[in-house]
């Protein structure tokens, strides 16, 4: 609004200079004045311009003292103009500040969910360990005299034998089971009598290796072969070992059931999770006797700790007596290096 009165005003403004331009032109013409021996023609224009020129500037002068935006239009016109290419290139440098902000705080954000979810998938993993571990507490509480450095039957090696494999290769693979056992049963204290570096006595129908090697290398399948602790040993004694061959063949099919347990659905969360731990011990102990190399595989790989934490959520919804069962999850054969299993809670 403040514009268009002031474009309205200098229109007035002008058009009343013009006018007094004219009239002031025309006495001076009618007067016939002459300045300098000028024709009075001349003197007449000259007198019109110079007062034109003084009308104007006095209009000017005018409006500058009554408003501000006329005194900065008129002299600081450039300056604000530099002022304003400063303030765009600012404008944009924040404008792009602002850009990555954003972009960082969504990044954060995004990093925080998934935060957020590996607590909780990490949740559920600590539930599901501090279940093994007690099975693994309750297992360990043996009398003084059951403690052994080995036990009768524990693995200390295991490789897989290519079905009709060479015999020097299979002869190399026996050797290194020995020395790979003999190195953990020397780091456990065990000793063979008169040698600080040997602790293993192989059982005689193994020896010698090359006649046990081509005995498998005959065989049409892949199979698993382990050394295993022939008895019982205490420490700083001899281990005898023998060797152990399982052929390839399916230990469990998909979806059959390994094993099952009747459950109240008024026990403890705790207490059914160590009933499901203690299940999920024996599946594996059933795999490794059938031959499936997964003595080295967590509890809580057989089975996700989510679908633990859903199995415990619905027995404990339920009432009365619950069963959950473990079944396989896929077809499950000797030289499968991973066991895997579901839980279906009725």
């Amino acid at each position: 609004m403040y514009g268009i009165i002031l474009i309205l005003t200098i229109a007035l403004l002008g058009g009343i200079i013009a006018l007094l331009g004219d009239r002031v032109g025309m006495r001076v013409g009618k007067k016939r004045l002459s300045l300098c021996g000028l024709r009075p023609k001349y003197t007449s224009m000259i007198i019109t311009v110079v007062t034109g020129i003084m009308i104007a500037g006095t209009t000017l002068l005018l409006l500058a003292v009554v408003s501000k935006d006329v005194r900065t239009a008129l002299f600081r016109m450039k300056t604000l103009q530099q002022e304003l290419a400063v303030t765009k290139s600012e404008l944009l440098l924040e404008q792009e500040r602002l850009t990555e902000l954003e972009a960082v705080t969504k990044e954060l954000q995004e990093k925080q969910l998934a935060l957020e979810v590996e607590k909780e998938r990490l949740l559920k993993e600590i539930q599901a360990y501090s279940g093994e571990a007690s099975f693994l507490r309750a297992n360990g509480n043996l009398d003084q005299r059951d403690r052994y450095l080995f036990k009768e039957g524990e693995i200390l090696a295991t490789t897989v034998v290519a079905a009709e494999a060479d015999r020097a290769t299979i002869q190399k693979q026996l050797e290194t089971l020995l020395q790979t056992a003999n190195q953990l049963a020397l780091a456990r204290g065990g000793r063979l009598p008169g040698k600080i570096n040997e602790a293993l006595v192989l059982a005689t129908e193994f020896a010698p290796l090359a006649n046990y090697a081509a005995s498998l290398s005959t065989a049409a399948k892949p199979g698993i072969l382990r050394l295993v602790v022939a008895r019982n040993t205490e420490v700083f004694t001899e281990v005898p070992v023998s060797f152990a061959y399982f052929p390839n063949r399916r230990v469990f099919s998909a979806g059959e059931i390994i094993a099952e347990k009747e459950v109240s659905s008024l026990t403890a969360e705790e207490d059914l999770l160590d009933q499901i731990v203690t299940c999920l011990a024996e599946v594996k102990q059933t795999a490794i006797t059938k031959g499936m190399r997964v003595e080295g595989q967590a509890l809580s790989q057989i089975l996700p700790a989510d679908e633990i934490t859903e199995a415990l959520t619905r027995m404990k919804a339920g009432k009365g007596k619950r069963v959950f069962r473990l079944v396989a999850a896929t077809d499950l054969w000797v030289v499968d290096e991973e066991l895997k299993v579901k839980i279906n809670p009725d």
